[in-house]
């Protein structure tokens, strides 16, 4: 008999004993449950995420007291004593009172008890694994029961920021993890409803000015401590990433330190969550394996489509066969996130399918091809990028601009550094409606769809708190701008402008310099209140004096990546079919 026929006539008799002695004792036969993975638990079987989950979970909260100054008389001039000795010490620790900060003769406590500044709070929260000297946005807000009657217009002095308490709230006395200084940007949008414009004007961020004094440990924790298991871990991350030094180094049975390499240092969270989508197994007949096993998965209902996107990321241009077929398919989620793994490592074919996908009004993706496209370094991208900068739908065309700017400047969009630096004007060569788009967030920008923008006369504008007027009658040649400033509202001299708005949003945001002539140019607004004017100035109405759509960028959250994968099941929202 041969082996195989041995090998069958056993399992038959198995079977038969199995089943006699079930009848004998006339029970009904019991099977255990089965364990079902969910779609995400089948992506991301055998990966480093379905073994192993970052420790620590969460951004780093932080928090810190400090000193708001040019508020006018809009400030407290007052604060509580522990909160003012902390700002005094600080204060005196960065410069305050030194030529090189350019504060000789003041001190802490005059400084406090003036009008023209305000006691805050300022928070941070620090996403895991960020570089040291990485900017972060902070927020700032007056403290509780303070007379500050606004925040707009200032600047934070430089303070620091320590851990925060899990009880209450407090702040830690310790050392300092980050530091935050710079202009504060308030909303210049009416408040929504059921909040107040009086509220609103006590909070704002420091755009990108808050900046970690030590990058983050990342770790990785097993599950269950397995030495063997954790070297293989090791390795096959160091294999997807080569780098010194190594991406990733087992220090125990249980835990991994995770570096991120330098060609990742700016998109950090995306290293990180790539990470955790690495396959283990590192053969590569079971590399292919899983790869058409993740087709298969991603072609039914209710696929994780992110994270079979990003395990078929780190796998590299060997699964392209794979995945082309995958282009073509119904679903246009099934498409994009086939194409987008394979686009990420440098197929055309893949990026031919994302331009369709940005360019297709239907596509769930859109929004997401867009941005994506942004990251190309492919001609082809950038020109469909500007096409979309075209188009009638003004989410498109800011989508468009923001993934231009993240990919580097496209030739003709031209950026001007106002006042070394403060913030940046960029005109947008667009043959579409005029636009003004203001971030606020990361760096402090304006995009002035446009190159023709004007403002149009005869126009008499006061902003609030006189902090900028424009004058100019019909037959004026140019645009006339002065402000009110300090406590006392002096008059500061007019200066006189182009009607274009790129001009003066230079001039309103230009500390005073005295020119050749004598003349002075430079209001010295903040940001914000340049944001504050230019989008009054587009406001529907009789006072409208920019013909264009004003947008302010919605403010977000940094993604979060500490979860970690879930044991059981986990409902999944990356898109339909």
């Amino acid at each position: 008999m041969k082996p195989t026929r041995v090998v069958l006539a056993v399992l038959v008799c198995l079977m038969l004993l199995l089943g006699a002695a079930g009848c004998g004792h006339k029970k009904t036969p019991t099977t255990a449950p089965a364990i079902t993975l969910s779609p995400y638990g089948r992506a991301m079987d055998n990966t480093v995420g379905s073994y192993a989950e970052y420790l620590g979970g969460g951004d780093a909260v932080l928090r810190g007291y400090g000193l708001v100054v040019g508020l006018g008389d809009k400030g407290a001039g007052k604060a509580p004593r522990e909160v003012r000795m902390r700002i005094l010490n600080q204060a005196k620790r960065y410069g305050l009172g030194e030529v090189g900060t350019n504060t000789e003769g003041i001190t802490g406590d005059r400084l406090l008890d003036d009008r023209d500044t305000a006691a805050v709070v300022v928070s941070a929260e620090i996403p895991p694994g960020t570089p040291k000297g990485q900017p972060v946005d902070a927020m700032v807000s007056a403290l509780p029961g303070s007379p500050t009657l606004s925040l707009a217009g200032g600047t934070l002095f430089m303070c620091e920021l320590t851990r925060v308490q899990a009880e209450g709230g407090a702040i830690r006395e310790g050392q300092p993890l980050a530091t935050v200084k710079g202009e504060v940007f308030v909303n210049p949008f009416p408040a929504g409803e059921g909040a107040s414009d009086e509220a609103a004007a006590l909070q704002g961020r420091v755009i990108g000015g808050c900046t970690a004094l030590e990058q983050r440990p990342i770790r990785l924790v097993m599950r269950h401590a397995d030495y063997g298991l954790v070297q293989a871990i090791q390795d096959a991350i160091n294999d997807k990433y080569p780098a010194m030094p190594h991406v990733a180094k087992a220090i125990s049975p249980q835990q991994l330190e995770i570096h991120i390499p330098p060609n990742y240092q700016d998109q950090y969270l995306h290293f990180l969550s790539l990470v955790q989508h690495v396959y283990v197994p590192r053969n590569g007949m079971a590399q292919d394996y899983k790869a058409r096993q993740l087709a298969d998965l991603i072609t039914q209902g209710g696929a994780a489509y992110e994270d079979v996107s990003l395990v078929w990321e780190t796998m590299g241009r060997q699964i392209w066969p794979v995945l082309r077929p995958l282009y073509t398919n119904a679903s246009p989620s099934v498409a994009y996130f086939a194409a987008r793994a394979a686009m990420r490592q440098g197929d055309r074919q893949g990026l031919e399918v994302v331009m369709m996908a940005a360019r297709d009004a239907g596509n769930p993706h859109r929004m997401a091809a867009i941005d994506e496209l942004g990251h190309s370094r492919e001609m082809a991208a950038l020109e469909a990028l500007r096409g979309l900068l075209e188009s009638e739908e003004t989410p498109i065309r800011i989508a468009a601009y923001e993934a231009i700017a993240a990919g580097g400047l496209a030739e003709g969009i031209e950026r001007i550094s106002v006042d070394n630096g403060r913030f940046e004007i960029d005109v947008v060569p667009t043959h579409g409606k005029f636009l003004i788009y203001a971030s606020q967030e990361h760096r402090q920008r304006l995009a002035l769809f446009g190159e023709a923008m004007q403002v149009s006369h005869p126009v008499y504008y006061a902003a609030p708190d006189d902090v900028a007027t424009l004058l100019a009658k019909p037959e004026d040649k140019e645009l006339c701008v002065f402000r009110r400033v300090g406590a006392s509202h002096q008059l500061t001299d007019m200066m006189h402008v182009p009607f274009d708005v790129r001009s003066l949003a230079q001039v309103l945001g230009t500390r005073p310099r005295k020119e050749r002539d004598g003349s002075y140019y430079g209001l010295g607004l903040t940001y914000s209140q340049v944001v504050g004017v230019l989008y009054r100035l587009c406001q529907e109405g009789p006072q409208r004096r920019i013909p264009a759509e004003f947008v302010l960028q919605r403010a977000g959250e940094a993604g979060r990546i500490y979860a970690g994968p879930e044991r059981v099941s986990r409902p999944d929202s990356t898109g339909g079919q």
